[in-house]
């Protein structure tokens, strides 16, 4: 497990890491309007850790893919 502090501001590269995506996907979600909130620093995308585990903790869990199907479309 990749360990973060709160006041931490990451990376792309991390943020990708930490859901086990290619960070590729994390730009097209961004894109789509989709995952973690995120700002620029010095013409980079970065990050904050708060943010990015809240983001985390408001995805919704599924038991099954039933319940996926049943529930929000909005799953990783």
């Amino acid at each position: 497990m990749i360990s973060f502090e709160d006041d931490e501001i990451l990376t792309l590269e991390q943020v990708a890491a930490i859901m086990k995506v290619p960070p590729k996907r994390c730009a097209r979600w961004r894109s789509e309007g989709f995952g973690p909130p995120f700002f620029m620093l010095h013409c980079k995308v970065r990050y904050k850790a708060r943010s990015v585990r809240a983001w985390l903790d408001a995805q919704p869990e599924f038991t099954s893919m039933n319940d996926l199907a049943a529930g929000s479309q909005q799953a990783i």
